[in-house]
């Protein structure tokens, strides 16, 4: 009678029991973390600071050597300007000739484009006040003081005293085009005059943001500033180098806590109503300090959020354990039961698995992966379900998916599922005949092995049956999975060591399907035998077809395209490789010499010089198509290039023409330079275009200049010929009088008789 009371007392004080010893386990653990954390949080804000000091110090000591590099970079080049005899005329010739300002400002530009962290370089002449300026970002030329948009160039030259030669002037430009960015600034100046004046300059402006570019502020302003102090005692903004305005309190600390100390260091100290962190650099070889300011809470903000984390899992765990403690008598025996489901579990996944170990033990035989088949124990093989004998004869099948890359991109998911099925199809339908077992060979298709089960079969009778069933395979897959099948199988043999040279051979053989089509069902033995017949490339054949591709007729160019490359698939694979790639190979170096004798007719993108390749088509056919396709592609194109090309190239070289007609050295081939074309050719064009030559263009459009001024001004005959690129007058007078029937001074005076 007290059973079932006794019973449930003694649950109701287990229950209990539990309780207490899950509350005071929480408790503990609870008091622990929060202790434990408090010790881990104070000595971890001190760690982080120092680390982030020293990361910070490393930044800027990064900086100061990449500014200091700069410089000996920045003074090799002064000196090599001020060595260059072309230059030098340039900042010492009062006058110099348009010839050197020319050949100095192309000498400054290739500066430029071989040092890409060079803004700009300033070239200063006192005697004749100008600047000979060859900039990346602005404009270049020469200008007076007041023309340069670089104002502040002109206050440095003006006070250069107050600065050391190759010591770095951090500047702000302004620019018309760029706006205002940093640069520093390197001055080297000629000897000092009696009067205490520049007799020269070179000014070497190096990029801000080339040398700043890892500074802190740069991207986030909120992530910490880095400033630069200059020997001078100025404040400048690290990532764009402009002043930085200090108010008192933060001049105060700069000046007793940072500048002019002897070594790097660290404080913290609240500006701005917020607490920072400063760190700072001993002055380097320019005198120079580095000093980046980081807000506090940016620095201890992951520490902060590890606090928070810790105070908040602490808090869960009180929460969890106290509710844990109330249901603990209800779960007592939940582990029990749970350890009796994954028991369950693990048996039934141990029965699915058998499957996919059976297929892994499959795959390494066939692939002669891991011990040989002769060193396998039967009973490892029978323990996961192989019972195929390797000692009887046997043969391999290799089942593949023909238009594999359209399916996977329809079935992308579905893809093991149809292998399967394709599995079980071939199964089903061979075991009558065979003892089968099936591989999953991923992309490369299923590998069906088949045993004889009559081992009197001879070889031709036992091919018969196998096409026969095999024709069964492929309509079974077509009619219930929608899928295309191609199938290669081996010879027979009853070697057991045999086997992965037989699936290699397999699937050289199933290459053959290129030359076959889809369906096709291919015998290893017989392609074998009939790839070493030998192959002579006809070239005959492939010269008639690039003359017709070149000259735009698409029909015969295909069609010889076709006999090459179906001629080459009859004798096999290996022949059809080699005839495409002969191909491939003609008809890109084609392409690419015409593109360099014709390049407005040429000039292709990058993805329409890309020629079909071989590997990415299962059949000839779709690699016919697909030369087919580029071949209508090549020669659309070149039917629109020739006429809009070559229209805008008339319109350019007459643009040229007429622009400098005044210089005497406008010619066909000065004009084939400019653009960077032979004269052979822009010849041919113009001339097609215009029916007159570019000599008589050029003729004609300076002789209509000299009636002009032959009529409206006062100028000598000689004068006016040389003003239009003539240095001849002779030539003048011949050339008038050959187009325009009178002499130059008869023309004047029959105008001007007329006028009066």
């Amino acid at each position: 009678m007290g059973g079932p009371a006794l019973r449930e007392f003694q649950l109701s004080k287990n229950r209990k029991l539990y309780v207490m010893i899950l509350l005071s386990l929480t408790l503990c653990i609870v008091l622990t973390l929060v202790l434990s954390s408090y010790i881990y949080f104070v000595n971890y804000q001190r760690i982080q600071l120092k680390q982030v000091y020293q990361s910070d110090l490393s930044d800027l000591t990064k900086t100061s050597r990449e500014i200091i590099g700069t410089t000996e970079s920045a003074q090799a080049l002064s000196f090599q300007i001020y060595r260059n005899a072309t230059i030098s005329k340039l900042m010492f010739y009062t006058k110099p000739s348009v010839y050197d300002t020319t050949a100095t400002m192309l000498e400054l530009s290739n500066y430029l484009n071989s040092m890409p962290f060079i803004d700009s370089i300033y070239i200063y002449n006192a005697k004749s006040s100008q600047y000979y300026v060859a900039s990346a970002k602005g404009e270049s030329g020469t200008f007076g003081r007041y023309e340069l948009e670089d104002a502040s160039i002109a206050e440095v030259l003006d006070n250069f005293q107050q600065y050391k030669p190759f010591t770095p002037i951090p500047r702000t430009v302004h620019n018309s085009r760029q706006g205002s960015f940093g640069v520093y600034s390197y001055l080297c100046f000629d000897a000092i005059s009696s009067d205490q004046s520049l007799n020269s300059a070179v000014v070497v402006n190096i990029s801000a943001d080339w040398i700043n570019h890892n500074m802190a502020g740069e991207m986030d302003p909120t992530a910490g500033v880095t400033y630069i102090m200059d020997n001078n005692g100025r404040l400048f903004s690290g990532p764009n180098l402009t002043p930085y305005p200090l108010d008192s309190a933060f001049q105060t600390y700069i000046n007793e806590h940072v500048r002019g100390q002897e070594t790097s260091g660290y404080h913290t100290a609240n500006l701005k109503d917020a607490k920072h962190l400063i760190t700072y650099t001993a002055p380097d070889t320019l005198g120079w300090q580095y000093v980046r300011i980081t807000p506090y809470t940016l620095v201890m903000e992951k520490i902060r959020s590890i606090r928070t984390t810790t105070l908040i899992l602490a808090s869960i765990i009180l929460l969890a354990g106290l509710l844990l403690s109330l249901l603990v008598s209800r779960v007592l025996y939940g582990p029990i039961r749970q350890i009796m489901r994954q028991s369950e579990q693990l048996a039934c996944e141990k029965r699915d698995s058998l499957y996919t170990l059976k297929q892994n033990l499959l795959r390494d035989l066939v692939q002669g992966v891991g011990t040989p088949l002769a060193r396998r124990d039967p009973g490892q093989l029978k323990q996961v379900g192989i019972t195929f004998n390797f000692h009887a004869p046997y043969r391999l099948v290799l089942l593949q998916l023909d238009q594999a890359s359209t399916f996977k991109q329809t079935h992308s998911q579905d893809a093991l599922l149809y292998q399967f099925a394709v599995m079980n199809i071939a199964s089903e339908i061979l075991s009558p005949a065979y003892h089968v077992e099936t591989v999953d060979l991923s992309d490369e298709g299923v590998l069906l092995l088949l045993n004889l089960k009559d081992s009197l079969l001879i070889k031709q009778m036992d091919n018969a049956q196998l096409l026969a069933l095999l024709q069964q395979v492929q309509q079974a897959a077509s009619e219930y999975l929608k899928l295309s099948l191609s199938g290669t199988y081996s010879p027979v043999t009853a070697q057991a060591s045999k086997l992965p040279m037989l699936l290699r051979e397999v699937k050289q053989a199933a290459r053959q399907r290129f030359c076959l089509g889809h369906g096709s069902l291919i015998d290893a033995e017989e392609v074998q035998a009939a790839c070493s017949a030998s192959y002579v490339f006809p070239l005959e054949q492939e010269k008639r077809m690039l003359e017709a591709l070149m000259s735009g007729k698409a029909l015969p160019a295909k069609q010889l395209f076709t006999e090459i490359m179906m001629e080459a698939a009859q004798r096999g694979y290996p022949a059809a490789q080699t005839a495409a790639a002969h191909l491939g190979s003609t008809i890109h170096s084609a392409l690419m010499t015409a593109r360099r004798n014709s390049p407005l007719e040429f000039e292709l993108d990058e993805e329409e010089h890309l020629l079909p390749q071989m590997e990415q088509y299962a059949t000839a056919a779709e690699f016919i198509g697909a030369f087919h396709r580029f071949f209508d592609k090549i020669i659309h194109h070149l039917a629109e290039k020739r006429g809009s090309k070559q229209e805008d190239l008339v319109r350019r070289i007459e643009r040229i023409i007429e622009e400098d007609y005044t210089n005497v050295n406008l010619s066909v081939n000065w004009i084939a330079s400019l653009l960077g074309m032979s004269p052979v050719y822009i010849s041919r064009i113009y001339k097609q275009h215009t029916a007159r030559t570019i000599i008589d263009r050029i003729a004609a459009t300076r002789l209509e200049h000299a009636k002009k001024l032959l009529i409206t001004g006062d100028s000598s005959i000689a004068e006016i010929a040389e003003s239009i690129g003539y240095t001849n007058s002779s030539y003048f007078y011949r050339m008038f009088k050959k187009h325009l029937g009178v002499t130059p001074t008869e023309y004047r005076r029959s105008h001007t008789l007329g006028s009066s």
